[in-house]
């Protein structure tokens, strides 16, 4: 690059006023969203088949489902079309570092009360139940995730059978 730095374009970002004073903040460059792909759903029967392929060893997917079910206003299309979308791209991570956070903050306290040493055999101990812990509550993050969908799912076809008992 024949001895010359090369420059980066830095972009500022201003962010409101936090009393007197503005903030600005610095990014390296803007980078643009990632879109979401679109799945439209016009029947129970597209979504039924939608979520036999999940496969939860897989990365979530990040859809943006669009319900257009005849029966449902608009307002309850991006209800559950919003609740769909959240529930699809959930990977349990939270769930996983809350309980991982959780398993560790106990760990630590309660060897500070019982042993009042912390050792390398602690430490390793420590980080096991850390892992597992986090493991633990990644999997739960992934089975709640998946009943919800199961959830939203069966509310959509109960939904469905009400209109058509109500036109039959």
């Amino acid at each position: 690059m024949n001895g010359q730095k090369k420059q980066r374009n830095c972009t500022l970002d201003q962010i409101g006023p936090l009393g007197t004073s503005n903030v600005l903040i610095m990014s390296k460059s803007k980078l643009p969203k990632r879109k979401r792909k679109e799945v439209v759903i016009e029947t129970l029967d597209d979504l039924l088949a939608i979520t036999k392929q999940i496969d939860p060893w897989k990365p979530p997917t990040r859809a943006q489902f669009l319900l257009q079910l005849p029966y449902l206003s608009h307002e309850e299309q991006t209800y559950y079309g919003q609740k769909l979308s959240k529930s699809f791209s959930s990977c349990g991570c939270d769930s996983g570092a809350a309980l991982g956070l959780f398993s560790l903050v106990a760990y630590i306290t309660i060897i500070g009360f019982t042993s009042g040493s912390f050792g390398w055999k602690h430490l390793l101990f420590g980080l096991i139940v850390f892992s597992l812990a986090s493991l633990i509550g990644k999997l739960t993050g992934l089975t709640r995730s998946n009943y919800r969908v199961k959830k939203i799912i069966r509310t959509l076809s109960n939904m469905e059978n009400e209109n058509y008992r109500l036109n039959n």
